[in-house]
């Protein structure tokens, strides 16, 4: 009886973990995406001459 209350042994237990899993790496996914069209946003803002500027000061 006590085997019954295991949640991953229970198709439930399976489905939450699995949806789990998968909202996991849809929100990964969607982070990242974000991340990059806010450095594309960024470095739409400079012109390229801004932009190799500030690379020159970086690396010098």
């Amino acid at each position: 009886d006590m085997k019954r209350c295991i949640p991953h042994d229970t198709a439930a237990g399976v489905v939450v973990r699995y949806s789990t899993l998968m909202l996991g790496r849809w929100l990964d996914r969607w982070i990242g995406f974000y991340h990059t069209l806010k450095l594309i946003k960024l470095m739409a803002a400079y012109p390229m001459k801004g932009l190799r500027l500030s690379w020159t000061n970086v690396y010098t």
